[in-house]
This record gives C-alpha cells, structure tokens and sequence, in this order.
C-alpha cells in the first residue's frame, strides 16, 4: 500500500474544499491538477484500505476531478472541463450524480455550441 500517496490525497483534499468555498479558483485549480496526477498512486492504497479492484468500477467519489470541471464550468472553460470528464470517465470514476461524468461532459458539449 501506498500510503504516501494516500495521505497526501488527503491533504490536498482539504486545501482543495477550501479554496473552492472561497473561490479562489486558480489555487483550486492548481490543487486539483496535483490530485488528479496523484491519482494513479493513490487509487492501489485507497483500494487495499476500501476493498476494491483498483481495475473496476472505482466505487469512491473523487472530488478533485468534480471540483476542477465546476471550477472549468464557471470560467467558460468548457473544452478543458470535457478532457477532465473523460479521463474520469476512462477510470471508471462515479459523481455522485444520475448522468455521472458522461452527463456532465454532454453538459459542457451543449455550452460550446
């Protein structure tokens, strides 16, 4: 288990709540890029921790990709907000919402027409 990577998952977690509750979206944004790149490393601790095939369906949500494509949103940066849903939605990650990340990413494709 990696659990470096686990606690610094944690970590930037908190940072990344509250910078978007005060809206400082750049730091937000930043802080979500250093999760999502973390990803990879983390995902085998959490699964040894959860008991879960870090290969399947990822039942836990991940809130830096969710954080980033609404900071995306809320900037107009609809382009970069959809390359967030699909490599979410290529790990097999849930939202927490009916459409998941494929409804968001339909969301954003409406808003660049």
């Amino acid at each position: 288990m990696n659990n470096k990577a686990v606690n610094e998952h944690f970590k930037i977690m908190e940072k990344i709540q509250a910078t978007y509750r005060d809206n400082e979206h750049k730091k937000c944004e930043v802080l979500c890029k250093k999760d999502i790149k973390l990803f990879p490393q983390y995902i085998i601790g959490l699964a040894n921790d959860h008991g879960f095939n870090p290969d399947g369906e990822i039942p836990l949500r991940m809130v830096s990709f969710e954080t980033l494509v609404k900071v995306y949103e809320k900037q107009g940066r609809y382009a970069e907000g959809i390359k967030v849903c699909e490599l979410a939605i290529g790990y097999r990650l849930p939202d927490g919402t009916k459409g998941g990340f494929k409804g968001r990413m339909e969301k954003l494709k409406k808003k660049l027409k």
